[in-house]
């Protein structure tokens, strides 16, 4: 990868950035953890994994979603969120 070329596209603060950044540190502890042995895991990766390494599918879901319309699964919920869920999510509570 060219990384010069590539800093180009980067917002001009952005490209002097610098810092610990949590979810590494984070990755690093579980990697720390693991390579120690221990049973941990990786909270890090943004999606569950399976123990080989592969990503975790919710069969249910994977099912819903090739069912739906695309505009249902496509779309993204209102910044409030769904007045339905919301409902449902208050008479649960």
């Amino acid at each position: 990868m060219d990384v010069e070329g590539a800093m180009q596209f980067l917002a001009s603060h952005g490209s002097q950035k610098s810092g610990s950044d949590v979810i590494f540190s984070w990755l690093a502890r579980y990697q720390q953890a693991a390579a120690a042995g221990a049973d941990a895991v990786n909270g890090t990766v943004g999606a569950l994994l399976e123990d080989d390494g592969a990503l975790a599918v919710n069969q249910v879901v994977d099912a819903a979603l090739r069912v739906a319309p695309a505009e249902e699964f496509a779309a993204y919920a209102p910044l409030k969120g769904l007045p339905s869920y919301l409902d449902v999510s208050v008479s649960l509570a």
